[in-house]
């Protein structure tokens, strides 16, 4: 490389030096330059973090508190929101006697207004899924709603469903054969309250308080015989 030759990085070569000889102030101004450019970056680097250090979310100022009237008259507004809310659930609770059941505890409450007048344990459904081989599914879960007695029996005779023989590994019997008749199954009541499901009784107490069903409500004799006796066709079942 020739000696006279300028270099990168700002450095002169002999050349190089030549040329600040003859124009001096190129050299002052390039130092200026220079000096500026690193104040203007501490500047800028100065107010980022000032920024970044001093800010502050803006105070929110708190609600004046209220006047002792102001609270005693949103305590009586509350009182008659609660009174009438009170008289619109009364009026939906039955006179008669209705019952209850509450599907996640497996208790059964047989009610007049808001009187308890037996409160039982009982099974309800297993959420459990059969599936048969020709491709037929049955969930075995006791619905939830509003329901009613629809008929009454006493000494009850199941009739046994597909599921019971499938569930058991039996060949299905047709329909009307004797071994789909099972006296006893049901205990000693039973209640009907729509697309086949059953408040009965039971043949494994044990099992009582457990979900274990096929989506009927099962009941031991001496609540079951109750539950029985103080209701009606037409009484309402409250399941949930």
């Amino acid at each position: 490389m020739a000696e006279d030759t300028p270099v990168a990085g700002g450095i002169l070569t002999p050349a190089g030096e030549e040329g600040a000889r003859r124009f001096p102030w190129l050299a002052a101004l390039l130092v200026v330059l220079v000096a500026l450019l690193a104040s203007a970056s501490a500047a800028l680097f100065f107010l980022t973090r000032s920024a970044t250090v001093e800010w502050r979310p803006a105070a929110v100022a708190p609600p004046p508190p209220a006047s002792p009237d102001t609270l005693v008259q949103e305590v009586k507004s509350l009182a008659k929101e609660r009174e009438k809310i009170a008289r619109r659930l009364d009026g939906r609770i039955p006179k008669d006697a209705y019952i209850l059941v509450d599907t996640s505890q497996n208790r059964l409450y047989l009610k007049k207004g808001a009187e308890v007048l037996r409160e039982a344990v009982c099974s309800t459904g297993s959420y459990k899924l059969l599936e048969s081989p020709d491709g037929r599914r049955w969930f075995f879960q006791t619905p939830r709603g509003r329901f009613r007695v629809l008929g009454k029996q006493e000494n009850p005779v199941w009739i046994k469903p597909d599921w019971a023989f499938i569930e058991e590994g039996e060949p299905v019997p047709p329909k009307g054969a004797p071994e789909r008749y099972d006296a006893g199954a049901l205990g000693l009541y039973a209640m009907s309250f729509g697309n086949g499901y059953l408040i009965h009784g039971t043949l494994f107490r044990r099992t009582l308080g457990q979900s274990v069903t096929h989506g009927c409500v099962r009941l031991d004799d001496d609540d079951l015989e109750v539950v029985y006796k103080s209701s009606k066709v037409g009484t309402p079942v409250f399941i949930y």
